[in-house]
């Protein structure tokens, strides 16, 4: 069985195993999460890397790595040059500097499909992360619509996700759509030159979205659209950064902090006044303006800052891990209404009783509705988190108790998959060795 995968619009560093602001965690673990199945034979990496100076096994902590496959790598000097012959065919053409960069762009598009065709691999199923270079309405050229109706050449930031759209339209391959962060899914998918449709939407929320997009791709290029509602589903996929992750069962005596602590950035950059902010407001009602002893980390504006004395500001990772083993306790505040989160499985793993605000995960998925750490307004809160910092029973009691939501392996992941191969008469991902 050959998989497919890549970030729609994005890349992957194996060099670096720790940062997460991008994604880039959550998208090393779901390689080596795919990699492990016994019956994945390859798995295409269809999207830039730093696979060409990453030689040595430190670069790559996958354990089954030899399953890796990198077309865009492996062809990239050959197709250097090729790019090179049409611009300097357009030129000859006397084509303005506009349709010379719209050919050398047209070209470019085309370097997957034809990489990953040379290498003579059938690809039986693809894996999509989307990625922040991919919203737009459009990153193919002929397809390129703004929301005036006119077309355009795409900026450069596409190309990586142009390249991807031309494949799944080109090959028709049956591909997942996956989303960790529910700002890439609002109430709509905006990416109109997609003719060939995910099967499933594997996110952390389930919801359906409405979706404009070509009818057919096809050459020279037919724009007319179709409006379809394409369902995403949750699938635990938050999950995924805690692939092979043992939770810290020998340190949970070690909690000394009896502070509420928050970690929170500032996400909504429409409005300057931070005091307008979704997140501010929560965090105002919900923690400042009560009696318990609290700290906010995280990205604010500078008045945010001064005028509100329990904002300790951005921490680097080092000094974030270094608190969260020191916590008992915080509150998680909603990204988008009722979506998780990896930050309650993170807190989880590190030993941290995570309250959940009630609009975080209100389909239920993480824990159930009744759960210790679902609190229901204000005083709930306050009532629960001097329960946890002063009775020590409590904190070890709960703190163990989420352990068993804890899922290393990702089977809630495979067992969402597998469920739509099944519908689609697709190989089931099977046999995965035990990883702990």
């Amino acid at each position: 069985m050959n998989l497919l995968f890549s970030v729609w619009g994005g890349s992957v560093a194996f060099a670096n195993t720790t940062e997460n602001s991008t994604g880039n965690v959550e998208y090393i673990k779901f390689i080596d999460f795919l990699c492990d199945f016994d019956n994945v034979e390859k798995v295409v990496i269809a999207c830039p890397t730093d696979a060409a100076k990453s030689a040595g096994d430190f670069f790559f902590p996958i354990k089954n790595k030899h399953k890796l496959v990198f077309p865009l790598v492996e062809t990239k000097q050959r197709y250097a040059e090729q790019t090179k012959k049409v611009e300097m065919k357009a030129i000859k053409e006397g084509l303005d500097e506009e349709d010379v960069n719209k050919a050398i762009y047209k070209e470019k598009t085309k370097h997957l499909n034809r990489s990953i065709k040379e290498l003579g691999i059938t690809i039986d199923i693809g894996f999509v992360f989307r990625g922040l270079g991919s919203f737009c309405y459009g990153t193919l050229a002929d397809y390129c619509m703004t929301d005036k109706g006119t077309y355009r050449i795409p900026p450069r930031t596409a190309l990586g996700a142009a390249q991807v759209t031309y494949y799944l339209n080109a090959a028709g391959i049956p591909w997942h759509l996956i989303g960790t962060d529910s700002r890439y899914f609002r109430n709509a998918i905006g990416n109109r030159d997609v003719s060939n449709m995910p099967i499933s939407g594997l996110c952390q929320y389930e919801e359906e979205l409405k979706w404009r997009h070509i009818k057919k791709f096809s050459a020279p290029p037919n724009t007319d659209e179709v409006d379809d509602t394409f369902k995403i589903e949750y699938a635990a996929i938050e999950m995924v950064s805690g692939y092979k992750e043992k939770p810290p069962t020998s340190s949970i005596k070690r909690k000394q902090q009896d502070k509420m602590i928050v970690f929170s950035n500032w996400i909504d950059f429409k409005s300057a006044d931070y005091k307008k902010n979704f997140r501010y407001k929560i965090i105002k009602k919900w923690i400042i303006d009560t009696s318990m002893d609290c700290v906010i980390y995280g990205k604010w504006s500078e008045d945010c800052l001064k005028e509100n004395k329990e904002f300790g500001g951005h921490i680097e990772a080092k000094q974030f891990h270094r608190i969260m083993d020191s916590m008992k306790c915080t509150f998680v505040l909603p990204q988008k209404i009722g979506w998780s989160t990896w930050k309650i499985w993170e807190m989880i793993y590190r030993g941290v009783v995570p309250f959940l605000h009630p609009m975080y995960d209100n389909q239920f998925h993480t824990v159930p509705e009744d759960h210790f750490i679902r609190v229901k307004d204000v005083d709930d809160l306050v009532e629960k988190f001097n329960r946890i910092i002063n009775e020590k029973n409590l904190y070890e009691n709960t703190i163990t108790d989420l352990f068993e939501y804890l899922d290393p392996q990702c089977n809630k992941i495979a067992y969402a998959i597998n469920n739509v191969h099944e519908k689609h008469g697709i190989e089931l991902l099977n046999s995965k060795e035990e990883v702990l």
